[in-house]
């Protein structure tokens, strides 16, 4: 049975991730190692019945700095990729985690060349020559005694065939955070989980929407475009209720009648354009903002250490690009919209004007004005506003984001019946004021600049179909 496999490593050594080297590398490494041991403790209380196969085989299979994991059950192996991320982003350590199909199998020397060392003896000619000549090649010699003490010497595992794809991938993967390299699209790590909505999960479990989407990394920018990687990755497990209700403040205006000459509801009413709830830069109305903690501490966590990196050299804000567009991916934006004017809520609270119900990562990027500047100078940026735009097209219309894998389930059997299917989806994208004000936001906030590079950006982060119509609204703002 093919296992997965995996390592994940601290990149904290790295100038580019530590500039400063304010994050210091003995207690980060022994964080990582308290990390590490967290996730496997957890993945064996959720395992069920495999714990007893987890506890014969264990999880950490070798490495001292970088560890190499192997484990055969998907379920198992998305928990423990998924709960180390989540761990060591609350140490604000950055990190890798490259993860593929495969056993690790690592051999000593004595292991991997014995057999040929014991048959320099043959009384064959032909094989004793041969061996010979292998081992000469691989270890340098090819007397008996020679190689026998170095045997003894020599006991590391090395690793062979997949166990060095996997170094490969982890050398290539210029992101921050998760890359998963999965050729098989039927594999089941890829499918979504059949007790991801239905809450027939075991507990300790993960919930999620799909247990994989497709994200990008961006390598370098030539004059023109942005270069990118694809790989699969992890979204974050968060909950569909980890958004932002903005209330107005008890001892703001009460009355129907003072709430509809307030001039901030006026404005927004009357100059769509002028108050978009808006750049808080020009707060129309100030508001108590409520939010669970889930993704703010991440993106909090990810800013400043953006930040820093950004800082000292503005070519590392590079490698943060993906790990922002997975935090866009794993947000819920079903119930994002806009109010033109306060609105009596639940707990007779007054909903304030302007976004409601939005994700965290929303404001991060459209409304919060402390993070504007660092996000306009992060190279990438529109990949994580390309999946955006993705992901409230697919809130407005119901339909899978682009970084999804696609199959032809549910599809209108004739081309006839399937064109009339999306021009009304097209419809109902055009007509979506959510899906309007967004993009008027991403035009105020990035400049018009943003909508070439966000049209460069790769089908899998937004399809070219949603592209055409997302310039047919912005050349109406």
């Amino acid at each position: 049975m093919t296992a997965y496999i995996g390592i994940v490593d601290l990149t904290v050594r790295l100038s580019s991730m530590n500039p400063w080297g304010q994050i210091d590398i003995r207690d980060a490494n022994l964080q990582f190692q308290r990390c590490v041991i967290q996730a496997c403790v957890d993945t064996h209380s959720s395992a069920g019945d495999r714990q007893e196969k987890l506890e014969a085989e264990g999880i950490i299979r070798g490495g001292s700095s970088a560890k190499f994991f192997q484990l055969e059950n998907e379920d198992d192996l998305y928990n423990f990729i998924v709960v180390l991320r989540h761990l060591l982003l609350e140490e604000k350590i950055p990190f890798k985690i490259c993860v593929r199909k495969g056993h690790l199998e690592g051999k000593t020397l004595s292991q991997k060349w014995g057999d040929d060392f014991t048959k320099l003896s043959s009384k064959d000619s032909k094989e004793s020559e041969r061996c010979r000549e292998v081992l000469q090649e691989n270890l340098g010699y090819d007397d008996e005694e020679t190689i026998e003490t170095i045997f003894k010497l020599d006991k590391s595992p090395n690793l062979t065939g997949e166990g060095l794809d996997l170094s490969m991938d982890f050398e290539n993967f210029k992101g921050f955070g998760i890359s998963v390299n999965l050729n098989d699209i039927s594999d089941p790590l890829i499918a979504p989980s059949e007790a991801a909505d239905d809450g027939a999960r075991p507990e300790g479990t993960l919930r999620r929407r799909s247990r994989l989407f497709r994200n990008h990394f961006p390598v370098q920018r030539s004059t023109k475009q942005l270069t990118t990687v694809e790989y699969w990755d992890c979204p974050f497990d968060l909950d569909d209720d980890d958004l932002v209700t903005r209330f107005r403040p008890q001892n703001r205006i009460d009355s129907d009648q003072e709430r509809e000459a307030s001039p901030a509801d006026q404005a927004a009413e009357h100059d769509d354009e002028a108050d978009e709830g808006l750049d808080t830069e020009t707060k129309p109305e100030r508001a108590i903002e409520t939010a669970p903690s889930a993704s703010t501490v991440t993106i909090s966590t990810i800013l400043d250490m953006l930040s820093k990196s950004q800082t000292a050299d503005p070519d590392n804000s590079v490698y943060y690009t993906s790990l922002l567009s997975t935090l866009v991916r794993s947000s819920n934006y079903k119930a994002l919209h806009y109010r033109a004017k306060a609105q009596n809520g639940s707990s007779s609270k007054l909903l304030a004007a302007g976004w409601q119900k939005y994700p965290p990562i929303f404001g991060t990027l459209l409304i919060s004005a402390k993070p504007s500047g660092l996000l306009k100078r992060t190279i990438g940026i529109e990949l994580t506003l390309a999946a955006l735009i993705d992901e409230i097209y697919s809130s407005v219309t119901s339909e899978p984001h682009s970084a999804a894998l696609r199959t032809d389930a549910g599809r209108p059997a004739s081309p006839a019946d399937e064109r009339k299917a999306r021009m009304q989806l097209e419809e109902k994208a055009r007509s979506s004021s959510t899906l309007i004000r967004s993009l008027r936001r991403i035009n105020l906030r990035y400049g018009p600049a943003i909508w070439r590079k966000i049209l460069q950006c790769p089908p899998s982060t937004l399809s070219e179909d949603r592209k055409k119509i997302m310039i047919a609204i912005v050349s109406q703002l």
